[in-house]
């Protein structure tokens, strides 16, 4: 019976999810049956690991000083959103924990930059469903607005 370590999605969906919750800090631990072995033993896990974990340690200044604001912008059901402002920005964090895909407006995201992705352009991010984009499920998004007045 042996566990299974989480892959880089599953473990990036769980520590957004529970910063979209609210939580103070994410906790990671080793599957109870590593037979000694440490995680530098599994160079897959640990790699993904450490791009999560660099992820909320880029995010730190602004979970820990941030103003949690409202959603700048309608959210479907199913998405678990938190927003902040910080030093004259505006970040937001969606994360799709429904079984099923989430559909935003276009236009509501032409304003934001996607954070820790391969593209900066959220539209370019997410599928096509309709006149919506789809953020599929337990995924999630990071997303930062240009400089704003509040």
């Amino acid at each position: 019976n042996e566990e299974v370590m989480a892959n880089w999605e599953t473990l990036r969906f769980l520590a957004a999810h529970a910063v979209a919750k609210g939580a103070g800090g994410v906790f990671f631990r080793l599957p109870v049956e590593t037979g000694g072995r440490d995680l530098l033993d599994y160079p897959e896990e640990c790699q993904a690991l450490l791009r999560v974990v660099s992820e909320l340690m880029a995010m730190q200044p602004l979970l820990e000083g941030g103003t949690i604001v409202a959603a700048p912008f309608a959210v479907p059901d199913g998405l678990v959103v938190r927003a902040w402002s910080y030093r004259g920005r505006r970040y937001v964090l969606l994360v799709n924990s429904s079984s099923t895909d989430a559909a935003l407006d276009v236009k509501s995201l032409a304003p934001w930059r996607a954070l820790f992705e391969a593209r900066s352009d959220a539209r370019e991010l997410l599928m096509p469903c309709g006149e919506k984009l789809c953020l599929p499920p337990r995924r999630a998004l990071w997303l930062e607005g240009r400089l704003h007045l509040f």
